[in-house]
Order: structure tokens, then sequence, then C-alpha cells
């Protein structure tokens, strides 16, 4: 269960702010400027961005995963399958000359004709999440059109579950991680 957005007290003001029944194009842009983290979180934050960009009437520039963490591998290509499989660009497609938001909430106060760059947009959107269903479509079509074949990484028979594990070494907030002990109970009792 995620945790509530600190920005749930000011929801009615964002509403008002983003004029979200009459929105407006700024003519401006928005991507996603990178991280160094798991596939998982890269892939969240890009999307954020997307249902972002809609909620304020910016045009999202879908933009190429980069330093994809958990390549046990070391395989060169990694970002690259990544990007494949989402169907992602493997090159930025803009300029990259931006004005680097490091966090959303300063992105309140849009200038129009810009062209912006964050990590992610969790906290605003979280709040609005028929921005979420806006832009899953387009991506979904998008994806769907990955050279990647998916299809086989599912079985059209019986029930598929995917399970997401937080192990120790990912991440420096231990309350936030998986023991192996508890994440087998689970699993044996689904």
């Amino acid at each position: 269960m995620p945790k509530p957005s600190k920005y749930r007290p000011l929801k009615p003001f964002f509403k008002q702010l983003f004029s979200l029944d009459r929105r407006r194009s700024l003519h401006s842009t928005i991507q996603f400027s990178g991280r160094s983290d798991g596939v998982g979180a890269q892939v969240h934050s890009q999307f954020s961005i997307a249902a972002y960009a809609h909620l304020r009437g910016l045009r999202w520039i879908p933009s190429p995963l980069r330093q994809v963490a958990h390549n046990d591998a070391s395989e060169p290509d990694w970002d690259e399958q990544w990007n494949d499989f989402f169907n992602f660009p493997r090159q930025q497609t803009e300029d990259s000359a931006c004005l680097p938001i490091k966090r959303i909430q300063r992105l309140i106060w849009l200038k129009s004709g810009t062209h912006f760059c964050s990590h992610k947009a969790h906290a605003i959107v979280d709040l609005f999440p028929e921005s979420y269903r806006a832009v899953m479509r387009g991506i979904r079509a998008s994806y769907d059109k990955s050279p990647r074949e998916k299809k086989s990484l599912f079985t059209s028979s019986g029930m598929n579950v995917a399970v997401h594990l937080r192990r120790g070494y990912a991440t420096n907030m231990a309350g936030r991680c998986s023991s192996v002990e508890d994440s087998a109970a689970k699993l044996a009792s689904i």
C-alpha cells in the first residue's frame, strides 16, 4: 500500500491551479531525465511524467532508459534491451538542453515554451489517478508495437502472478525491504 501523498491537503488548490476542466496547452514539453535504479522504478517514473504532462497540458517526450540497475550478467546492451522491451527510444529525441527539475512540485508554476526534465512526478499525479488512465491507452499501444515478443512470458491457461520483492541491497531503506522468509510464506499462502 503506497503511503499517502504529503500533497493531499493541497489537492483542491492543485485542482484549481491545473484547470483540469479547461486544460490549455502551455506549448511546453517534459521528459524523463533518467535515474540509475531498477527498470520498474524507471518505467513507473516515465509513466508518471506522461501523466503529469497530460494533467498540465504539456507534451510528453518518451525518453530512453539509462543506467538500468541489476545487470548481474554485465550485458553491454542492457539498457537497449529494456528500451526495446518497452518500445522507448534508444536515444534522446529532443534537444537535451532542458530546464532540469529534480522535484516535480517545482513545476507548479510553469513557463510557456519551456522544455522540462524531471526524474519522477508521483507526488502530484498520484493525487489525480485519472491522469494515469488518460495516458495508458497510448502507452499500451506503443508497448504493443515493441519489436520484442512478449506473449510467451505469460500462459493463457490458469492465472499468472507477478511478485516484486524488495531486496536489502537494492535500497538503503531497510524498512521497505522484504525478507526472504516472509516472502516465501506469503507466496506459499497465495
